[in-house]
């Protein structure tokens, strides 16, 4: 009967210290990973780089645009056009960072809100009065300049009409500069921002609040990942609807139809920040470095791999697009579903094994539909 008492104390100090290991060793969140030198390669070779060609491209979307609305021909509106393209291909690779300056210009929401409101475009061009201050609005970015460049009509001749020969025809003219310049003025901005402080704010922020600089990033990857998953390709396809009822118009280019190309490169700008791969073809530090520094593994495979090959198919599912994603979701719906699929499967990877061996906590609020 004495027995039971000392085994009873045995079992309890057993239970209470499981384990003679160092307290510092059971610390998850101890790394040697160089941090520090991440964040100057992430903003001199990505974040800055990206800016600062997104910027380029503007003023030269804007020059296009003079010189188009100086000549109105149909060569002139091709080459606004096609420098439309260029742009807002390259402004997929600025978005994934929508803190620091960005955030206070509501750059990605100002330039990305697709699809258009063309009823309140037309409005605006009809009032010759509007106000792009307003983050929630869907009248103004690249999708409003790609309504007025390749929406008025079905093709060059008749859209010239409408900066010609149309009543209106000096309303469009104007409301198609101030567009372009309200993207200029942003863009500009968040580039000054970055060369005028915010860069070693950045660097420097290696604390473990909240705001430190590895969960703005882990977020802002994070948040934009699953912003391209959910619009471009769950609310256009009828997969978030809940009857599968396909809707073609909320594409983003939808008027263009270069939604592909622009999807594809919003998931090369993910691939590539993953990957530290700078703008200018090296290859550096970045989150792939640190999953293997961290040595994390998953299904008998290192995560850092995994997230590499789903990106991979990510990029083949959507190369098997025959159409463009507007007619896609009706014609093509198996290879749309199959797209969206692998985009969910990485969102596992990124949103909740990575940010975990990381020790960051998702902090951006999440629309019901993102983890679908």
């Amino acid at each position: 009967m004495t027995r039971f008492p000392y085994l009873f104390v045995f079992l309890t100090v057993l239970f209470l210290y499981p384990s003679c290991k160092p307290t510092e060793t059971l610390n998850p969140c101890q790394h040697n990973f160089d941090l520090g030198s991440t964040y100057i390669h992430l903003a001199d070779n990505l974040i800055i780089p990206s800016y600062n060609n997104l910027n380029n491209e503007v003023i030269e979307l804007e020059t296009k645009i003079n010189s188009f609305l100086s000549d109105l021909s149909v060569q002139k509106l091709e080459e606004v056009q096609d420098q439309w393209l260029i742009a807002a291909r390259q402004s997929q690779y600025a978005a994934i960072y929508e803190f620091g300056p960005a955030e206070e210009v509501f750059l990605r929401s100002s330039l990305h809100n697709f699809p258009v409101n063309t009823g309140e475009v037309n409005v605006n061009i009809q009032t010759n009065s509007y106000d792009f201050d307003l983050p929630d609005a869907y009248d103004k970015g690249f999708p409003a300049i790609e309504y007025l460049i390749f929406g008025l009509a079905e093709n060059n001749v008749d859209r010239l009409a409408f900066f010609t020969t149309d009543p209106l025809a000096e309303n469009y003219k104007t409301y198609l500069v101030a567009l372009v310049q309200d993207i200029k003025q942003r863009s500009t901005y968040t580039l000054n921002g970055w060369n005028n402080g915010y860069r070693d704010q950045f660097i420097n922020n290696l604390g473990t609040a909240d705001d430190n600089t590895l969960s703005l990033l882990v977020n802002n990857f994070n948040e934009y990942f699953e912003w391209v998953k959910r619009d471009k390709l769950g609310v256009p396809s009828g997969i978030l609807s809940g009857i599968n009822l396909a809707f073609p118009q909320a594409v983003e280019a939808f008027y263009s139809k270069q939604s592909n190309t622009l999807l594809l490169a919003s998931i090369d700008a993910c691939k590539k920040f993953y990957q530290g791969f700078g703008v200018n073809g090296n290859n550096g530090l970045g989150f792939d470095d640190f999953l293997v520094e961290l040595n994390t593994q998953k299904e008998d495979q290192a995560l850092s791999t995994l997230i590499n090959t789903q990106f991979s198919s990510i990029e083949q599912a959507i190369n098997a697009f025959t159409v463009p994603l507007s007619e896609g979701v009706n014609t093509e719906t198996a290879l749309v579903q199959t797209a969206y699929v692998e985009t969910s499967n990485q969102v596992v990877y990124i949103k909740t094994d990575m940010p975990s061996v990381f020790c960051i906590a998702i902090t951006y609020v999440d629309n019901p539909s993102d983890s679908d």
